[in-house]
């Protein structure tokens, strides 16, 4: 989950799309863990994961950051409609 967070956080500053970081901590990861984690617990050991949304947006989010075929401004359109689309 870390390393997810991490790359994609820094595919978008990598992309000169600061802006888009802000907006994915404040409308995503300021949200308490319910809306954020799947908790399963397998012989007392407690283990997270992200939702399937926070996931594919963190996914999409990075692999469009990266996509340099993509004008930037049309990158970021298509992650803050996605933010939109997935209810953050």
């Amino acid at each position: 989950m870390h390393e997810l967070v991490r790359a994609t956080f820094g595919a978008l500053e990598d992309a000169n799309l600061p802006d888009l970081v802000k907006l994915i901590r404040d409308r995503v990861f300021l949200r308490g863990p319910d809306d954020l984690l799947v908790t399963t617990v397998e012989r007392g050991v407690c283990h997270w994961s992200f939702k399937p949304m926070v996931e594919l947006l963190l996914r999409h989010s990075l692999e469009l950051a990266a996509n340099t075929q993509i004008p930037l401004q049309d990158r970021r359109i298509e992650i803050t409609a996605t933010l939109e689309l997935a209810g953050f």
